[in-house]
């Protein structure tokens, strides 16, 4: 067994053993990378009829990112505004959204993004790497383990690897109308660009890659599951694989409290936000924005449950109230 280090924090291990040198290619997973913004009016006209033809090709893998241009306002492109421009720059799309692109081509901006044969030449790609996608939860961290195995000959000797969080679905109205965010790019492991991959040598040897995450509050955990993405060096996807979200696949609670006694209710007519829950001494509560910016903290008790939230602009909000049995975490609609 070889160990390599890549990364502070990420291994790689070469795993080497003897197989036949016969082998047999494998399915590509194909992945569409969709470049939007929740300020974008022609990204709510034409979002729709995307989706509604990616519902027909439940296999493949679809995750959007959220440019600071042409809107920096979007509060998911301000969430983590350095590696969503990186990976649009990535693929020279910066700049105007709606933008596709896929198994690392981009698509022209005129095209027909509801096209039923648009991923019809994708779907037919071999490879001679598989690859799987294991994402736990430990504690406040959650862990990513990738394999990658060769599988059949290949003269492909050079593979960066893209690995990411996303958010499977999040409940929120954009500035241009769409109520729905589906597969929302959050963070990358190692960083705004691709790491390079220590590619499998022979038939049957696998390289295994694992790293760590702090999990971020503003996150809904059970809607969190992770992406793998092996690009050649012209940025073609030669493989990907996705994890499944993290519900039922935990390993701890950590400081993040699985137990919602708390109830949280916006009164519009005052502008007050009433906290109902088992109350003790030296309790706290913090209003965060959804791009992850501390808004507000108060003191909160039986006899001091309503936090004044009337200079806060309508829309939602994360609400962080910290107890003896951790922290525990709600979201609210400021009416």
């Amino acid at each position: 067994m070889k160990n390599m280090k890549i990364a502070s924090g990420t291994l790689m291990v070469m795993l080497m053993f003897s197989f036949s040198s016969k082998g047999q290619q494998v399915d590509k997973q194909v992945v569409v990378e969709h470049f939007t913004n929740t300020y974008c009016s022609v990204c709510a006209s034409r979002n729709p009829g995307f989706y509604n033809n990616l519902m027909n090709f439940p296999q493949i893998i679809h995750i959007v990112y959220h440019p600071s241009s042409p809107y920096a306002s979007c509060p998911f492109s301000q969430y983590n505004k350095v590696e969503n421009d990186a990976r649009t720059n990535f693929y020279g799309v910066f700049g105007g959204t709606p933008r596709l692109a896929i198994q690392g081509a981009p698509i022209p901006a005129s095209d027909n993004y509801a096209n039923p044969t648009m991923y019809d030449e994708a779907l037919t790609g071999k490879t001679s790497f598989a690859m799987t996608a294991d994402l736990k939860r430990e504690g406040g961290n959650i862990n990513l383990r990738i394999v990658v195995k060769k599988v059949d000959t290949s003269s492909v000797n050079a593979l960066s690897l893209y690995a990411v969080v996303v958010e499977d679905t999040i409940n929120f109205t954009g500035n241009n109308g769409e109520t729905l965010q589906q597969d929302v790019f959050r963070k990358s492991f190692a960083g705004a660009a691709p790491t390079t991959f220590a590619v499998p040598a022979n038939i049957g040897d696998s390289t295994v890659y694992t790293q760590s995450m702090a999990i971020d509050p503003i996150w809904e955990i059970n809607q969190v599951y992770a992406i793998g993405i092996l690009s050649t060096p012209d940025k073609k996807i030669e493989q990907a694989a996705r994890s499944l979200k993290l519900t039922g696949n935990t390993t701890g609670i950590g400081k993040i409290s699985t137990e919602k006694n708390f109830k949280v209710y916006p009164i519009p007519n005052n502008g007050k936000l009433y906290i109902s829950g088992p109350f003790h001494s030296g309790m706290h509560a913090e209003i965060w924005s959804i791009t992850g910016k501390l808004l507000k903290t108060a003191a909160i008790s039986a006899k001091n449950n309503l936090i004044d939230i009337h200079s806060l602009a309508k829309g939602n909000y994360i609400l962080k109230i910290k107890t003896e049995h951790g922290l525990e975490i709600t979201k609210f609609n400021r009416l």
